[in-house]
């Protein structure tokens, strides 16, 4: 590690690490792992999932009913790689100064940030949402360097207003320790996927996705899934989509690793099997955004049995994962 000091300036020494197909969490959690010599991919133990609400009186629509959850991503990071995120939501007359205080104790800090106050994104002054990525040093302007490791730039340069502007949040990373030593593969395997699944897997996997397919082909509807979005991308049937195909190459990311780790071919095959089920469900995104821009188009009935499709093909997945984790 060479951070240079200096001059008004102070810069870490951060490169940008990212797994193909992840997002910017993933991203901030591969690259502060690697700054400090850790690894992060036992974070994605409990992803594969499919989280579905069912409604009655069908206040939400079906893409508000796929639910995300990334904290759980967060408490593993803790658990098996002992690097602890403090997150904070309000910006307030300090904030600069405390990043400041962390880099000059050679500790990146998280920020997440409009795009459109973020100068090197690619909605720059034109969209809004939200983008994160890591502050890594400053100069004696107090305009941020930043790395961004999810579009694998470095040196970005982020001003103090505009840090203001489009503050949405940020973290403080902990590193509280050594990683926690694996015994046994096949027991954090299943015993993340016993709690993701209150130890119903993967029949509740399989009839989260089997409710989705049924309410798609009774209730699906282009227009009220998409009603008041201006940037299609972010209606929910069309963001919390990618969110599982995501969740399916996190996952296979997580197997890959112990499958290399511990020389566990089967982990590469099962990994392998996943990732043909993230294209499996970017099919589904696929045609979806396409009778977004054709709604003449009559998609229910295919869109069912491609979903139905997915929901056996990963219960197949899921059985040949569970045989080799009990066979140990």
């Amino acid at each position: 590690m060479k951070n240079i000091f200096g001059g008004g300036c102070i810069l870490l020494d951060i490169k940008p690490v990212k797994y193909e197909g992840l997002d910017c969490l993933d991203s901030l959690l591969s690259t502060i792992a690697a700054y400090w010599g850790h690894q992060y991919e036992l974070s994605f133990a409990q992803t594969w999932r499919f989280d579905y609400i069912s409604s009655k009186d069908n206040t939400l629509t079906l893409g508000k009913r796929i639910v995300q959850n990334s904290n759980t991503i967060i408490k593993l990071f803790k658990n098996y790689h002992n690097i602890a995120l403090t997150r904070y939501y309000n910006y307030d007359v300090d904030l600069l100064n405390n990043i400041k205080s962390n880099i000059q104790r050679s500790i990146p800090v998280g920020v997440w940030l409009d795009h459109f106050w973020t100068p090197w994104h690619e909605s720059f002054k034109t969209a809004h949402g939200s983008h994160s990525f890591l502050i890594i040093g400053y100069d004696e302007s107090n305009n941020l360097i930043c790395t961004d490791p999810y579009y694998l730039k470095e040196n970005c340069i982020l001003t103090p207003e505009q840090l203001r502007n489009g503050y949405k949040s940020h973290v403080f990373f902990h590193l509280k320790g050594n990683e926690e030593k694996i015994i046994n593969w096949g027991s954090i395997i299943i015993n993340n996927l016993n709690a993701t699944y209150s130890k119903d897997f993967p029949v509740a996997l399989y009839n989260n996705i089997q409710k989705f397919a049924n309410e798609i082909l009774n209730n699906f509807n282009i227009k009220t899934e998409t009603d008041g979005y201006k940037i299609i991308e972010q209606a929910p049937i069309i963001w919390n989509l990618a969110y599982v195909m995501i969740n399916r190459k996190r996952y296979s990311c997580m197997l890959n690793y112990l499958g290399k780790k511990y020389s566990a071919d089967i982990l590469h095959t099962v990994a392998e099997k996943l990732e043909m089920s993230y294209n499996y469900w970017s099919e589904v995104r696929a045609l979806v955004l396409k009778s977004y821009f054709d709604n003449s188009l009559k998609i229910e009935a295919n869109l069912y049995e491609k979903i139905m499709k997915i929901a056996n093909y990963e219960n197949n997945i899921a059985v040949e994962l569970l045989n080799a984790c009990h066979n140990l």
